[in-house]
């Protein structure tokens, strides 16, 4: 642990309603940078904000600035360059828009199933164990004894979590995907006699939930289904991966549109009880992370083929001891050995 007094400073593009999963990115890190370090002070900055962030930035003290992705690499062409402090770039490719990202970035966080990277001089890189996320054991348990009188039963069986996600670069699945998921899910409810608890992402669209919903309605089979809340600490599936680490039996099926649901439920949860439905609009990025997530033994994968009418399985991969699935802590490990190198960032000097 180390004891610095530093301000970390993160743009959130929540407020875009859709892009919970890049504000989780950059709240985990902050998090985990302050975890190690309990006198540093977090800010959350709204991509509308950026002049109150560049002010902030400017006043005096060590200062961590933390982007993502593509709207990262926007916000960051409104910042001065070779001011004093750190910039951290969390993202799934080299990002467009900053014609000097040397000028810009100190750190590049670069998750393990991109391939295609090639390093750029002047820029550290961390190649990590999948995204950065907010989501620990802790938070799972917590969030489940605020929602446990919420889910039905007064017993507390397995349960099956379903995870829907939906539009990807405005691109949408087959909604009868999301039908033939929750088939799945009711199947192997009855294997273990377990309930289903499901919920969606903001992204999934109207009538693949409405399929979902459908396909789960058995009546022998106890179901329920939550909305999704406005931001991640009062999403339901927080609290359903609570549910899911008390039981063994357990299984969490999330759809492979998303790089940071399976992360975050890989934190929590064992790799036999995780389960990935790889679906039809998944791009580059999503498709390698799925692979990688089969290889390392870290799920099992499933494929929903509408024209089949059936769900394909991919069996897990034995591989007794994965690496952590824990990127932030990864990342704010290499950020303070950065800050405590021998040869200081010129930012800091």
């Amino acid at each position: 642990m180390v004891e610095i007094n530093f301000n970390i400073h993160f743009i959130s593009n929540v407020s875009q309603g859709k892009h919970i999963g890049s504000r989780n990115q950059a709240l985990g890190l902050a998090e985990a940078l302050q975890k190690q370090n309990p006198k540093a002070k977090i800010h959350e900055y709204d991509l509308h904000d950026l002049a109150e962030l560049k002010q902030s930035l400017k006043s005096s003290g060590k200062q961590i600035l933390i982007t993502v992705g593509n709207d990262g690499a926007a916000a960051l062409k409104e910042m001065p360059k070779k001011m004093g402090y750190i910039s951290i770039l969390l993202g799934h490719e080299i990002p467009r828009g900053i014609e000097k990202i040397e000028d810009a970035v100190d750190i590049l966080a670069i998750p393990e199933h991109i391939t295609d990277y090639k390093e750029i001089p002047g820029i550290k890189c961390i190649r990590t164990h999948g995204v950065s996320h907010a989501m620990t054991k802790e938070k799972a348990a917590s969030a489940l004894e605020k929602w446990r009188n919420k889910f039905p039963g007064n017993r507390w069986p397995p349960a099956i979590i379903v995870m829907l996600g939906g539009v990807v670069d405005g691109v949408d699945y087959d909604p009868r995907e999301a039908f033939l998921l929750g088939r799945y899910a009711v199947k192997k409810a009855k294997e273990v006699g377990a309930m289903i608890l499901a919920t969606s992402s903001p992204r999934a669209e109207k009538t693949a939930i409405e399929l979902l919903t459908s396909a789960l309605e058995q009546e022998d089979c106890p179901a329920a289904f939550f909305p999704c809340g406005g931001a991640f600490d009062e999403s339901p599936f927080q609290a359903m991966i609570g549910l899911a680490a008390e039981n063994p039996k357990s299984r969490i099926i999330v759809s492979g549109d998303s790089v940071s649901m399976p992360c975050e439920a890989a934190s929590v949860v064992a790799p036999h009880q995780l389960i990935i439905c790889s679906m039809s609009n998944e791009n580059e990025q999503n498709r390698n992370f799925v692979e990688w997530m089969h290889r390392e033994g870290r799920a099992k994968i499933i494929e929903s083929s509408p024209k089949s009418h059936k769900i394909l399985i991919r069996p897990l991969v034995e591989n007794p001891l994965p690496a952590p699935l824990d990127a932030a802590s990864q990342i704010a490990e290499a950020v303070y050995g950065f800050i405590n190198a021998p040869v200081p960032s010129p930012r800091l000097q």
